[in-house]
Order: structure tokens, then C-alpha cells, then sequence
């Protein structure tokens, strides 16, 4: 699925797997209140892809974006936070016992 940025430029948001050959055509069409997607290949089958199923799927893509980044910026200060952590540790390698 590619939407236009400008005149002559796209961006690929979702990359539609179910054919063996090349794409050689896309179309849409509208049927009542439903909109569809149809692609045609090498491989002699025509893919119906429902849009609002393509809509849910670019969804659930842009959540795990947002959690995986949110989840690596969690980790990042929590590095970050041990690291403070063990520099104030007088007794880094030391083994606790008797004082002399």
C-alpha cells in the first residue's frame, strides 16, 4: 500500500504478501460502504484485499512501532540508572568482612 507524499514521490506503508509472480496491476473499487483493493500477478490470480483490513493492520503496525521505541527508551535509562547505581558502590568487588 502506498499513499503520495508529493507530485512524482510514495511512501510504502504495508507490503501486501499472497502472490507467487510479479504484480502486474492494482485497482480499487467501492461496493456500498466497503472499498477494496484488487491486485493481479504473474503467478494468473487476482488478491481482493479489503481496505479496512489493510487500515487495522497499518494500526496494529504503528502500536508495535511505538511500543518497541517506547520499550527501547525504557531500557536506555534503566541502563543508564544501574550504571549511577553501581558508581556510588563503595565496595564494588569487595568482598564483605572484618575491618583490620
Amino acid at each position: 500500500d502506498v499513499t503520495p507524499d508529493s507530485k512524482d514521490k510514495y511512501t510504502l506503508l504495508d507490503d501486501l504478501r499472497g502472490h507467487e509472480g510479479a504484480v502486474l496491476d492494482i485497482s480499487y473499487a467501492t461496493y456500498h460502504t466497503r472499498r477494496w483493493l484488487f491486485s493481479a500477478s504473474r503467478d494468473h490470480i487476482v488478491r481482493t484485499w479489503p481496505f479496512e483490513d489493510i487500515k487495522v493492520r497499518l494500526r496494529e503496525r504503528r502500536a508495535m512501532a511505538q511500543a518497541d521505541t517506547e520499550s527501547r527508551a525504557w531500557t536506555w535509562q534503566w541502563a543508564a540508572q544501574a550504571k549511577k547505581t553501581q558508581k556510588k558502590t563503595p565496595n564494588k568487588g569487595k568482598k564483605p568482612g572484618k575491618k583490620k
